[in-house]
């Protein structure tokens, strides 16, 4: 999935489509979310290129930052717990790694098997 199509997921899971002004900000405070979590540095690539990390991780982290905005706090709560349970499924692979700091390639989030 790409960042454009994330963004318009998160706006129909929301029923929103009045925030499409915000959607940047909600994407960029997955994709901090994300980085946070698992100790990386990933960059939201274009609106074209797809996500460096599981849909699922964009999402979730994506309707939190939404929901906060929008003051809905029990859905927030939900979409918070959802991506925690994600987290849980995944996994680091690839170089950049934390035993690799020096390749120059981030690592890449990839769901269990």
């Amino acid at each position: 999935m790409t960042p454009a199509q994330m963004k318009a997921r998160i706006a129909q899971v929301m029923h929103r489509d009045d925030l499409t002004a915000q959607m940047g900000n909600f994407m960029a405070d997955a994709l901090e979310r994300i980085n946070r979590k698992f100790g990386v540095a990933l960059v939201l690539p274009a609106d074209d290129q797809p996500l460096p990390a599981p849909d699922l991780l964009f999402l979730y982290a994506g309707l939190q930052a939404g929901y906060e905005f929008t003051n809905n706090g029990e859905n927030a709560v939900f979409a918070s717990d959802r991506f925690e349970q994600e987290c849980r499924g995944q996994f680091l692979t690839g170089n950049g790694s934390a035993t690799d700091q020096f390749a120059g390639v981030p690592p890449v989030i990839t769901a269990r098997s």
